[in-house]
């Protein structure tokens, strides 16, 4: 009497399906976590964006040198889509605020190395949620950067 094997191939064939779905599951868990993106910042008082601040290193002054309340395009393309660039580089969230009025608070900083003053911060607000910041030296040889602290 000869034996021979029984074939599952449904079974076969619902298992190869099952790891097929779960591979992708996993692809697209990696993908997503792969973006750069960070947890909203939170900072509903002046007190808050200066701790956020300092937490980058900037020391700046107790006082906004300016308050100001933009309506933002949009679409953001030409300047304000190079700017929404550097911030998606800084892994905020300016770009998903176009069409929307936010709140761009300027801060004096006061610890730029090399300079003792003309250097200013930016933070950009939608309701309490940090949605962008810059950093600019104004003046000679002036320039805009994202907000993170130089390296001497």
């Amino acid at each position: 009497m000869k034996l021979t094997p029984r074939r599952h191939c449904g079974q076969h064939k619902s298992v190869i399906a099952a790891g097929g779905v779960l591979l992708l599951a996993l692809l697209l868990l990696l993908w997503g976590c792969g973006k750069k993106t960070k947890a909203p910042i939170y900072a509903s008082d002046p007190a808050e964006r200066i701790t956020y601040l300092e937490g980058l290193g900037w020391q700046v002054s107790s006082q906004e040198i300016e308050i100001l309340h933009l309506a933002l395009p949009e679409k953001l393309e030409g300047r304000w889509g190079d700017y929404a660039a550097m911030q998606d580089a800084q892994g905020l969230p300016f770009s998903q605020y176009a069409g929307q009025t936010v709140h761009r608070y300027t801060y004096a900083v006061t610890n730029y190395p090399g300079r003792q003053d003309d250097v200013q911060i930016n933070l950009y607000l939608a309701d309490d949620t940090v949605i962008g910041g810059d950093l600019m030296v104004l003046g000679e040889g002036g320039f805009r950067a994202d907000l993170t602290f130089p390296q001497t």
